[in-house]
């Protein structure tokens, strides 16, 4: 009986940071990965294509689940930073992977409720940018008496309660 050894995403992710060589036989995401401290920078550009290539299921899963895998792929760069510049890699606590190259490109404007929860590319035109607005859902207010007092926000108003609820209180 012959048993089968699971990988886990990570070590896969890493396997192919580690061996993908580019036409020239160069290991090109080694040489970033060892970059990174002499750029200061933070994250590593994957192409697509090359993990298409080489991890097919992997890639596939990326797509559908990036919320489960893309920390993955940040761990296991992060352990092939300790590799390849374990000073840099003491300083950071975690790295950021962003894919180019994906597949298909969605319009923004045909982008719908089945990209929910999916990794997607975009191509557009940013022509204007806001802040990023807060948006209070729960509101605690505390009485002089000391009660504290907790107000679901419903509406983009400020709800606040009338009166203390302490029968003894009753302040406003």
């Amino acid at each position: 009986m012959t048993e089968t050894q699971t990988v886990s995403p990570v070590e896969q992710f890493q396997n192919f940071l580690a061996s993908f060589q580019d036409s020239k036989g160069e290991y090109k995401y080694r040489q970033q990965i060892s970059q990174l401290a002499y750029h200061g920078t933070r994250y590593l550009i994957v192409d697509f294509n090359d993990l298409v290539t080489i991890e097919s299921q992997l890639a596939e899963e990326i797509v559908e689940r990036p919320d489960q895998y893309l920390p993955y792929a940040s761990e296991a760069v992060l352990a092939q930073l300790r590799i390849e510049d374990p000073e840099y890699s003491s300083e950071l606590t975690s790295i950021h992977v962003r894919f180019r190259n994906l597949p298909e490109k969605t319009q923004l404007r045909i982008m719908g409720a089945d990209h929910i929860n999916k990794l997607i590319m975009l191509e557009g035109l940013l022509v204007r940018a806001t802040p990023v607005q807060p948006f209070l859902t729960t509101a605690v207010f505390k009485c002089k008496c000391g009660n504290v007092i907790t107000v679901e926000q419903t509406t983009s108003r400020l709800q606040v309660p009338s009166l203390c609820p302490d029968p003894s209180c009753r302040r406003t």
